[in-house]
């Protein structure tokens, strides 16, 4: 399994310079907030420092421990806390490493708001993504998942693009594995430590 090709693009996202606008306090705004951070720190000159300011800004975004159990669905119960401890920290270096790479190469992108709805006990907040460099590149459509309540805390547990979710992705690849004979978590576990060693995500 290739676990470089359950990262859609729309796991860019958070790196792209932005446009539109956001009412505060809102699922929007926590977004756009958190583009705009990370697009001005990768702006900065590279350092020990910049990295480390990329990596809080991240975890205070993203819920690593409720997209890990959203990528095992009703499969994660059956997992122990120490699994599930273990195989979170692996997906959080596999997602931080993606963000760090596409944060660079994405800064040259203009993303406008398309709006928010509720999606179950979440919102998805909806923004196209257009080159600014290649203007006959289609527009990408990255919508996020945001976990909270109407005041917050929020935090992103997904990112959908073009129809395409990260859990979904994910779901789909650990679950046959889960079941399958000779496989099981170990095989998971295995999958995700052979794409850091590799470098790749």
């Amino acid at each position: 399994m290739n676990l470089r090709s359950l990262l859609p693009i729309g796991l860019l996202g958070l790196s792209l310079t932005v446009s539109g606008s956001a009412t505060a306090g809102t699922p929007d705004d926590f977004i756009k907030t958190g583009q705009t951070g990370l697009t001005g720190l990768m702006k900065q000159p590279a350092s020990p420092q910049r990295e480390a300011q990329v990596t809080a800004t991240l975890d205070k975004l993203v819920d690593y421990g409720e997209l890990a159990r959203r990528c095992f669905r009703q499969d994660w119960a059956q997992l122990s806390v120490a699994q599930q401890a273990e195989v979170t920290e692996l997906l959080h270096k596999v997602v931080d490493r993606s963000y760090r790479r596409n944060l660079t190469r994405t800064l040259g992108y203009t993303v406008t708001y398309t709006g928010a709805r509720a999606a179950a006990s979440d919102t998805l907040v909806r923004t196209e993504a257009k080159s600014n460099t290649n203007p006959r590149d289609p527009v990408v459509q990255i919508d996020y998942v945001v976990a909270g309540a109407a005041a917050g805390p929020f935090h992103i547990v997904d990112i959908v693009t073009a129809g395409s979710s990260l859990t979904s992705s994910y779901f789909t690849a650990f679950h046959p594995m889960l079941t399958a004979a000779g496989q099981g978590y170990p095989y998971i576990v295995a999958k995700l430590r052979t794409t850091l060693a590799n470098g790749a995500t």
